[in-house]
This record gives structure tokens, sequence and C-alpha cells, in this order.
């Protein structure tokens, strides 16, 4: 018995010292959390971001933290990328949730800030001691302790500022009570005060997490020796650039530049030893809420057990099925409605036909500026520096840039000016330009430059040369052609502007005039320019020392006009007929149709006129006839109207066959001359 026992304890230890020495074993071989990792790689973009870049050599199971401000949590969720050659698992990532203190409360919700009104009226129903502060005159005197169940919390606009109110149903009724009375107040709910003191747990550790940051845990389950990278893409501040040329090259159309890139390290990690990219480009960046946890809102359903059925009432039948099927007409009726119907089409007529996707389109890598440095960089936290890019010899020419349009409100002074071209062999990005010229010039704005590209820029005005303009206009005709009884009249409309420019300084200057372009207009005056931009024409003049010269900008716009023949009158015809301007076959053309419009409206006038006589004798013949009826016909004044209305009627006659010539002579001249300009076709 003795045996057993001892060796049941031996077993026993054994077991235990067997545990512990595993326990002790598993953490020795637990990670221990690895911070300040190395940043390998930096790119900075112009768009507000940068892409970092950690490595680290790890052995087996590993657990690296990385520290994040609160406002680039989000992106760093989103680009967050872990390479580990020996992770079969993969990498595990996990971070303190923004409901880390424990969700918010149910009760006192404070994630908007709300006021104590706010707060008592969502606890509607709960129990309430609320102590009231009393004021007798200017002195506070005494305190009243009210219990009570919360009924509402209101405010009241008829007031002054809207005073808010609370009422409360007690034991001795409904009280109500205006909110800057109340000295303190407590529920009778322990419940309630948890939930308070919750609620401000939750708003403590958010504003720490906004003051503080987050760490984001990436756990490694490989192992063996290895090296292992983590990257992201975080905002940054903007890196911006700026130039400085210095004229004074080795020759005359030669410069020295140098660009600078100015680049904030916003954080509280030093970049040391970082290898460092520049890039200017427009990528899409986008901030999305992956770091709050996001909650639905979901539609609440009737239980599919729970209802009734309503009641229905039904109407008379009108016949059976059997006897509406023996109804030819009725039943081919059916058909082509259930035919119609799409309770009876299939599945296939019902289906729209779907359009091919459209194949992707490839297009090649944009031009964008992107430089990384030959030596690693360094740059304190909360610190900044400017770091060379380039010095490089420039090829610039002097000159002078006259705006036209300026010129024509008010005499100016051209600007100072070079014409650059980018033989760096860098994309240039926009960026200040500081100008020097045996000292400081003056600053110019460069915009993004290809290399090879030309480009103008100014940095001051030429106080020694002064220029105007002055605008004028006039239309001439160009063209008139006779076409099927229209005339197709062609105009120039001239704009024409003189600009004066003197130079009073001793020396000669290249000028470049810059001319706003009117669109759909012709320019032949100068016949060709030197240089077109989408709004201007270029030209490059010598101005010659101490002197003036105009200079004579003249563009054409072609106007078109198109007048309808037969719809013009004779002094418009005569008018065309007699302008010089106009060609002699098209003036010999206009003035037969002159004739032939003549000759058509006076004989339309003619017919127009035995018309009108004809009507006033039939107004005469219905007046005498009147007059007959009023005085009889045997009575001297009757037999008087009949004498004269034979005579008239014998007159009426007469006229009803003038007319009916009148009118057949009208109508002829009238299709003479339409028949005449419907044959014309002179220019």
């Amino acid at each position: 018995m003795k045996t057993t026992l001892k060796i049941q304890a031996l077993i026993l230890f054994f077991f235990l010292s067997g545990s512990l020495l595993y326990s002790q074993a598993a953490a020795d071989n637990a990670a221990k959390p690895v911070r300040n990792i190395p940043l390998k790689k930096l790119s900075l973009y112009s768009s507000g971001t940068a892409f970092f870049e950690h490595s680290i050599t790890v052995e087996g199971r590993a657990v690296l933290v990385l520290p994040f401000q609160y406002g680039a949590l989000n992106d760093a969720l989103k680009s967050l990328t872990v390479k580990d050659p020996a992770s079969a698992e993969g990498p595990l990532a996990g971070y303190a949730s923004a409901n880390a203190a424990g969700g918010q409360a149910q009760a006192a919700d404070l994630s908007a800030g709300p006021g104590l009104p706010e707060i008592i009226g969502r606890l509607k129903g709960e129990e309430i001691s609320v102590e009231l502060l009393r004021a007798r005159g200017n002195t506070v005197s005494d305190t009243e302790k009210i219990t009570g169940r919360i009924l509402a919390s209101e405010r009241r606009e008829s007031l002054p500022g809207g005073e808010y109110w609370l009422s409360l149903l007690g034991p001795e009724g409904m009280r109500q009570i205006p909110f800057r009375e109340i000295r303190s107040f407590s529920f009778a709910s322990p419940l309630i005060q948890q939930d308070f003191n919750r609620a401000l747990d939750v708003t403590m550790a958010e504003s720490k997490t906004k003051r503080e940051g987050r760490e984001i845990t990436v756990q490694l389950q490989g192992s063996g020796r290895r090296e292992v990278s983590l990257s992201y893409v975080i905002p940054a501040p903007v890196w911006k650039i700026s130039y400085r040329l210095n004229l004074a090259g080795p020759s005359a159309n030669t410069g020295r530049l140098q660009a600078w890139a100015i680049i904030d390290n916003d954080s509280d990690t030093d970049w040391d030893q970082v290898e460092l990219s520049l890039r200017a480009g427009r990528p899409v960046s986008f901030v999305q809420n992956l770091y709050p946890p996001f909650y639905l809102e979901r539609p609440v359903l009737p239980l599919s057990i729970a209802g009734y059925a309503e009641a229905e009432s039904y109407e008379q039948g009108m016949a059976s099925r059997d006897s509406l099927m023996e109804a030819p007409a009725l039943n081919s009726m059916m058909k082509r409605s259930a035919g119609a119907s799409p309770a009876y089409a299939s599945e296939e007529s019902m289906a729209a036909p779907l359009p091919a996707a459209p194949p992707a389109s490839q297009s090649g890598e944009p031009e964008v500026f992107d430089f990384t440095f030959a030596k690693p960089v360094s740059i304190k936290a909360r610190s900044g520096a400017m770091l060379l890019l380039a010095d490089t010899g420039l090829e610039c020419r002097k000159l002078l840039i006259f705006s036209g349009q300026k010129a024509l409100s008010s005499s100016i002074n051209p600007r100072l000016g070079l014409e650059i071209k980018n033989s760096s062999g860098l994309r240039l990005p926009a960026g200040p330009v500081s100008i020097n010229d045996s000292g400081y010039a003056g600053d110019a704005l460069l915009t993004y430059l290809s290399p090879d590209e030309k480009r103008f820029i100014s940095y001051g005005e030429d106080l020694s040369v002064t220029g105007n303009g002055a605008a004028s206009s006039s239309r001439i005709l160009s063209g008139v052609k006779l076409s099927r009884g229209l005339i197709n009249v062609t105009r120039k409309q001239i704009l024409e502007r003189n600009y004066t420019i003197k130079n009073s300084g001793n020396e000669k200057k290249t000028i470049i005039i810059e001319h706003p372009i009117n669109r759909g207009a012709v320019l032949t005056e100068p016949s060709s320019f030197d240089e077109e931009t989408s709004g201007l024409y270029r030209f490059e003049r010598t101005l010659p020392a101490n002197s003036q010269f105009v200079f004579t900008v003249r563009e054409e716009t072609p106007l078109y006009e198109r007048i309808s023949l037969l719809s013009s009158s004779q002094d418009t015809l005569l008018s065309w007929a007699s302008n010089m301007e106009v060609s002699s076959r098209v003036r010999s053309g206009l003035e037969e149709a002159f004739r032939l419009k003549q000759a058509a409206d006076r004989a339309q006038a003619e017919a127009g006129e035995i018309a009108n006589r004809r009507n006033a004798l039939l107004s005469e013949e219905e007046r005498f006839r009147k007059n007959i009826e009023t005085f009889g016909r045997d009575s001297a004044e009757g037999r008087s109207y009949i004498e004269r209305l034979l005579s008239l009627s014998s007159e009426l006659d007469s006229l009803s066959a003038e007319r009916t010539a009148a009118e057949a002579g009208a109508k002829k001249a009238k299709e003479t001359y339409e028949n005449y300009l419907n044959s014309l076709e002179l220019e």
C-alpha cells in the first residue's frame, strides 16, 4: 500500500515538473513586442500622402508594433502591407478598437456632446432627485429637494433665450422646474450611475486616442531568420519645390538652375538614413472610416407566423370558362391578351440582352516627377529640411513679353521675361523661381516642364519700354450670288489692332507680342505667327533702341446672309441692282428682276383697283335696292332708283370682264417674275 502511494506521488511529481518545464519553455518562446522598427524607404507625394516602408530582421515568431497618429489610422488600415517570406499561415494584425473602453453606454450617450437637458430628457420614466437653489432678491437663501419620475425635458421658445424646463411626476403631482434652478441631481437606480461612469470612460478614452493615437500589432507566425517589411500609406505634409536661376552663365543664352525640395517631418520619429523618393502627380486618394466600428440599421419585420387574413367580397360571375372558350371571338381575344401579358411570358422573352463589356483601355505611364536621392537622408522629428534636387545648366534667352489684351485698356510696360528650355533631363514640377541677374532680379512662377520643353517665364516689368493698343473694325462686301430666287451675300468682318510700342532704352530688345485669338477669324496680317497657344498668337519682333514702331494685326471673319427675292420689295432689288460692289452680271440680273417686279406689282395694283371699284359699285347697288323697297317701285323716287340700278348693273358687267382680264394679267406677270428668279444662277 505504501509502495503504491510512493509510486503515485512520484508520477505526480514528474507530471507537475513536466508541466512547469513546459510552461517555462512556452514563456521563453513567447515573442516580445518589437517597437521602433527601422524606416528604410519613404516616398512623399504632392497629393498629401506618403508611402512608408519599414524593414527588420526577425527569427521565428515575432510581434511588431507600429504606432500611428489618430488621423492616420483609417489610411493605415486601408493600406498596411506585410511581406514575410516564411509566414505560411500569414500575418495577423490587431489593434485596440474605438470601443476599447467598453462600448458606448446605453442610457448616457455622450458621443455627440449633449447638454444636461438632452441627457435627462433621454431617461424618461427614471426616478431622479433634484436639489434646487431658491433665490430671494439678490441673495440665495433656500434649497429644496424634489424626488419624482422624469416626464419630459423641453425647451420653451416663448421664454427669453428659449429656456429649458424639467417636468417631474412625484407624490404631490407634477412639478415643472427651470433648469437654471437645478443645483445637483442624482438617480435612484445605481445602474444609471454606472452607465454615466462608463460613458465618461468612453469619452475619455476617445479623447486620449485622438491625442496619443493607436498601435497596430502585427504577429508573424513564421520560422527561421528572415527579412520582413511592413509598408503603408498615411497622410503627410505636401513636399514643395523652389528654384534658383542665375542668369550669369558662361554665355549670353545660358544660366544655372538649382532645384530645391522642401520637406517636413511632422512625425514624432526621426527619419534616419532613409531611402527618400519624391513624386509629383495626382493619384486618386481618399479617406474611408475603417477604424471606428460601423453598425447598420436593419429593418424590423413582422413575425412570419403572426397576422390575420382580411375579409374579401366577390363579384358575380359572368360565364363559365367552357362557355367562354366556345366563343371564337372571345377565345382569340383572350389568347392575344395572354400572349401580351408578362405573367405568361417566358424567362427568355423577358430577359433584356446585355451589351458586351467594352475592352479595358490601356495607357502608358503618366509623365510625373519621380526622384530618388542617391544617398540616404536623415531628418529629425518635428523638423524640416531643404534638399538639393538638381544643379544644372539651362538654356535661357532674355526677351520682353507684351500683352496686347492689357494694352487695349491702358498704356503698359512689357514684362521682363525669359524663354527657357529644360535641358536638365528631369521633369520639373511647378514651383517658384528666384531670378538672379547680377543680383536679385525678381520672382517667377514655373508650371510643369517636361525634358527639352520650352516655356516663357516673367519676373518683372521693363520701365524703359511702353506700349498701348487701339482696335477698329469694319465690314466689306466680298461676294453676291443669285441662285434660285435667293441672294447669297458674303461679307468680311475685319478686326484690326494697332500696337504702338516705344523703346526709350539704348539697347535693342527682343519682344514677344501676345495677341488674343479671335475664334472663327482668319489671320491675314501678318500672314504667319511664331507661336500659338490655346488663346494667343505670339509674334517675335526686334525693338530697336530709342525708337517707336507700330505693329498691326488684322483678322477677317466671314459673314453669310441669305435674302429671299420673292419676298423682297422693289427698294431692296433696286438697292442691290445699283450697288457697285456687286459684279456687273449680278447687277444686270437684278435690274431685269427689278423690271419684272415692277410689272408684276403694277399689274397686281391694277387688278386690285378694278376689284375695289367693283366692290364699291356692289355696295351702291345694294343701297339702291333698299331704297326701292323703301319708296316703292311705283313712286317717282322708286322709278328713279330703278333707272340708276339698271345703269349700275351695266357698269358692273363691264367691270367684271375687266377684273377677270386684270387678274389674269397680274397672275401671268407674277409667274413670269417668279420663273425668272428661279432660273437665275449668277455671281
